[in-house]
């Protein structure tokens, strides 16, 4: 039993050594190799999904990686992951169960607002009115995108300007932290240090400035013709 807790110690001191030794450029050669795989996902097809799993799992590698440790995976947030993959999903789920249809049924009035900044502010409005429910940014772009575009499809308004405003009032966005993903990644004691309660502090005065810039979006596709 000596013998074997001798060479336990005598392998995790080898394994610290040469941890120790890691050369300072390789994090930034598996953040390139990654960023590289990203950039060329049409080209390779790889999904940047898997692209990221596999450069953490070489970063982890005892030879070619050596840059995770085991304690680098314990702080890895599971419970934001489980909540962002199940969020994520809702969209896909609406549309085969088709809630994103009912939804925009229900919510969208019968007529197209002649006035673009009343349209713009009914854009913004009813967003962020779903976003407050469901929280998934994918979701209700998956929801609120085809509904829009649809609801002025007999009008002369780009479908480009149509997904710029609702994207811009859902990433503007948030009250909660499961609102918005930087918001949601930085909070808790064990990150950034606020809570829901300074996110709520700043999100409330924040979403009238998802108004104010859907109006200069609703101004700026006007004067490029897309309004």
């Amino acid at each position: 039993m000596s013998s074997r807790s001798t060479s336990t110690r005598s392998r995790r001191s080898r394994l610290r050594s040469a941890r120790s030794h890691l050369p300072r450029s390789r994090p930034s050669v598996w953040i390139a190799i990654a960023v590289t795989l990203w950039l060329t996902e049409g080209i390779t097809g790889l999904n940047i999904g898997f692209v990221t799993l596999l450069v953490g799992l070489g970063m982890a590698m005892p030879v070619i990686g050596g840059v995770l440790t085991p304690k680098s995976w314990s702080d890895v947030p599971v419970n934001t992951l489980v909540f962002l993959t199940a969020a994520m999903a809702i969209g896909t789920v609406g549309a085969e169960t088709g809630m994103n249809t009912w939804i925009a049924n229900v919510v969208l009035p019968a007529n197209v607002p002649s006035n673009i900044f009343v349209l713009a502010l009914l854009i913004a409005a009813i967003t962020v009115v779903i976003h407050m429910f469901m929280g998934s940014v994918m979701a209700v772009l998956g929801i609120c995108i085809p509904a829009f575009i649809t609801f002025t499809a007999g009008t002369s308004i780009s479908p480009l300007a149509i997904s710029m405003m609702v994207f811009s009032a859902i990433n503007i966005h948030y009250i909660l932290p499961f609102h918005n993903l930087a918001i949601l990644v930085g909070s808790g004691e064990e990150n950034a240090g606020y809570s829901s309660k300074e996110a709520i502090r700043m999100g409330v005065p924040l979403t009238a400035v998802v108004f104010l810039v859907v109006l200069v979006e609703a101004a700026w596709f006007s004067a490029m013709g897309l309004m």
